[in-house]
């Protein structure tokens, strides 16, 4: 077997006895070279001494003994030379990989002085790396497309994240805009209802016998029981003090009123300079509370409940309501979640973590429970929603964009209904199927942005919008059609359209005009 000369070499100066077998078992190329000087002491070339039988394979070179180097290759690189008169000088051994263009080869070489320092001998041990070399520059290379696409998926699973958190945002707010719809009709509707017939039973009660009169009370009882279940129901629903008041007038109020329901004493602490403003952060937070109270009276067994809402430096709130109940182990608490207190809870973990927050859980077997909501300061939380590609652009704080539809086809208005109304920083405030009950709409209404269909029977939507732009300039027109014709689409721009979207076009063009419109305002 063949062994490395390096392992073989004796350190400093002088060589090795009975070299000659080494030179020819090694599989590195070999060679002893004398470095020749100017008269100024300057190296300008060295001559071959040696070689062994690798030598000529390793560089293609033959009958190379008493030759000098720049004989053989005239463009050879003056630096290998350089290296190895210091060498020479010096008795200092050195390693280098590099290039040898000439040869079209990259060596890995290893060179020390050998005999006095007076004879200027260098002899010199190398192997050709190229490939090494190439399958480095590989690695490298794919190490580098390995990174990048790293790099790639980690910024689409930002840009997922921040659309995950911006749908939860919505949703919550949807699913609050449902039960304040509910609370409305319960209130505006049902309560009067019942108020009324109560009023119509009061009076009719009078005129009556006695038996009639006693049915008639219990007719009221039944009628002002059903007030104060619709009224608690209201409440439950939608709390108008959470919006009126805020989170802190929020939490105190939930804190009585479930107090009251399941007779508990409940104790609130909460730090008055703390400020919640975002509608979906406060709807998250009262909901989770409230999930957690009926959690404590339901299984807790407990007396009385602790909320307390404190600032952690100014980059957290920390709500933690607290019992000194039964207790559990939190290590089993989202193993099984079939059951409707830990899907709940479940629930408020990844809305949480969506929003950059989490739900801590503290609890042991009859040493009660604390549960922690965690969210970021709203400025904190604002940069971990927007990192990863930024969220819905509203058009003003609170509020939504107005939107009017216009269609002959049902189902297209439908459609966009079904699409646009998913998102909470639009309304849909009407729709119209010709052009000229868009622009009775458009007056009557007075939407922010009007999306028009351009192909439609009777008057068009150009002349439509042509009238709508002349007469109300400041209301946005988004032109919409199946078709891109240029005549089209030059024709519904100059009658004031502020820009035209093909309905093939992905969704979020169309979403996209409808945000930038209110933005260019």
């Amino acid at each position: 077997m063949k062994k490395s000369f390096v392992d073989a070499n004796a350190a400093g100066d002088g060589f090795p006895i009975d070299h000659s077998n080494i030179l020819n078992l090694i599989d590195e190329a070999f060679c002893i070279v004398e470095i020749i000087f100017n008269e100024k002491k300057k190296p300008v070339d060295h001559c071959f001494l040696e070689v062994n039988p690798a030598f000529e394979r390793q560089t293609g070179l033959t009958n190379v003994i008493g030759k000098r180097m720049l004989e053989l290759l005239p463009n050879h690189d003056h630096q290998w030379l350089e290296i190895y008169s210091e060498v020479a000088l010096t008795g200092r051994p050195v390693r280098f990989q590099r290039a040898a263009k000439d040869l079209n080869k990259y060596f890995d070489v290893y060179a020390f002085r050998v005999g006095p320092a007076e004879n200027r001998q260098v002899a010199i041990l190398f192997n050709d790396i190229a490939d090494r070399k190439k399958k480095e520059e590989e690695l490298v290379r794919y190490k580098d497309g390995l990174e990048e696409l790293m790099r790639e998926r980690t910024a689409e699973l930002e840009e997922k994240a921040a659309q995950l958190s911006r749908l939860s945002a919505q949703l919550t707010l949807a699913e609050q805009r449902e039960r304040r719809r509910l609370a409305l009709i319960i209130h505006d509707h049902l309560q009067q209802l019942i108020v009324s017939a109560r009023f119509h039973v009061e009076a009719l009660a009078g005129r009556f016998n006695e038996k009639k009169e006693a049915d008639c009370k219990k007719i009221i009882a039944i009628l002002s029981e059903s007030e104060k279940v619709t009224r608690s129901l209201n409440a439950q629903l939608s709390p108008n003090i959470l919006y009126e008041r805020g989170l802190k007038a929020g939490l105190r109020w939930l804190a009585r009123k479930m107090g009251d329901m399941y007779n508990l004493r409940i104790d609130t602490h909460i730090d008055p300079s703390i400020l919640v403003e975002r509608d979906d952060v406060k709807v998250l937070l009262f909901e989770s509370v409230r999930e957690i109270l009926f959690n404590a009276a339901k299984h807790a067994g407990t007396p009385s409940v602790s909320i307390r809402m404190f600032k952690e430096n100014e980059s957290r709130v920390w709500i933690s309501v607290s019992d000194n109940g039964v207790g559990f182990n939190p290590k089993h608490l989202f193993k099984n979640i079939r059951d409707d207190t830990r899907f709940g809870l479940l629930s408020i973990r990844e809305r949480l973590e969506i929003i950059g927050g989490k739900l801590k859980v503290e609890s042991s077997p009859g040493k009660g429970s604390i549960f922690h909501l965690i969210v970021p300061a709203e400025k904190v939380m604002e940069k971990f929603i927007s990192e990863g590609g930024g969220g819905d652009m509203p058009f003003g704080e609170g509020e939504a964009i107005r939107v009017l539809l216009v269609d002959d086809h049902t189902v297209m208005r439908e459609g966009l209904s079904s699409l646009l109304g998913s998102h909470s920083d639009i309304e849909i405030v009407g729709e119209a199927e010709s052009g000229e009950e868009a622009v009775q709409k458009v007056r009557q209404l007075q939407p922010d942005v009007v999306l028009m269909d351009i192909k439609m029977p009777g008057m068009d939507g150009i002349e439509a919008t042509t009238l709508i732009h002349s007469e109300l300039p400041h209301i946005k027109i988004i032109g919409l059609s199946m078709f891109d014709e240029d005549d089209l689409v030059n024709g519904i721009l100059s009658a004031g359209a502020t820009v035209f979207v093909n309905k093939n076009e992905p969704a979020s063009t169309l979403l996209a005009a409808i945000r930038n419109s209110m933005v260019q305002r």
